[in-house]
């Protein structure tokens, strides 16, 4: 089976560099751009099934893959991004804790242990579900997510710079059992300005 693992597109908090959190905050316009450019660029991919987050951001980047490349679509909470408590609406510079100590517990969030093991428990429960019956998945998640994947299976010699980029794919598969990297944070497909026209999507998102 193979894998392509996706942070989902830009938010204004993205833009503004503040902690979002479980908020249910939508895709930007620049965002939206690039959860098409994303879909653009696995159409070319026969793709069976897409698994997000279950938060607006990543649904809202399924959808725009999920009309491009005509696959159905399921959700899974496990897939958020690290809770940071009390840190929400905080900016990232204030933050700064939450991204680079691993000891630091934000108040009423939850702790790099904690969320490493539930990631862990999010793709064993993929390969269970999906291996041997799924050729080509699609998990549209979050940066700390995709980073926590690469590092708990690959090491932390193949994450630097994972789950940084939105609407970067992170492709691996699945053999005999095992994990395999083969590309960690694509940004390839994406361009500096919408080439898209953003008002056609967000309809389509509506009417879906």
């Amino acid at each position: 089976m193979r894998l392509f693992l996706v942070r989902h597109g830009e938010t204004e908090y993205n833009r503004k560099r503040k902690m979002q959190g479980y908020q249910e905050i939508p895709l930007n316009d620049r965002g939206i751009a690039q959860a098409a450019q994303l879909a653009e660029r696995l159409a070319g991919e026969r793709i069976d099934h897409i698994l997000c987050s279950d938060l607006r951001r990543a649904v809202m980047t399924g959808c725009i893959v999920a009309a491009r490349c005509a696959a159905p679509m399921s959700y899974d909470a496990k897939l958020r991004e690290r809770d940071p408590g009390d840190l929400v609406e905080q900016s990232y510079d204030v933050a700064s804790r939450f991204f680079w100590d691993a000891d630091y517990v934000p108040p009423g969030g939850e702790s790099v242990p904690d969320f490493r093991a539930r990631v862990r428990s999010a793709f064993t429960r993929i390969q269970a579900e999906f291996e041997g019956k799924c050729g080509t998945l699609v998990v549209v998640a979050h940066g700390h997510v995709c980073h926590a994947f690469v590092e708990e299976f690959f090491g932390s010699a193949h994450s630097d710079g994972v789950g940084t980029t939105n609407a970067a794919i992170t492709i691996a598969r699945l053999e005999g059992g095992e994990w395999l990297l083969d590309q960690a944070s694509c940004a390839a497909h994406l361009k500096d300005s919408p080439p898209i026209a953003v008002g056609d999507i967000i309809q389509e998102l509506q009417g879906s």
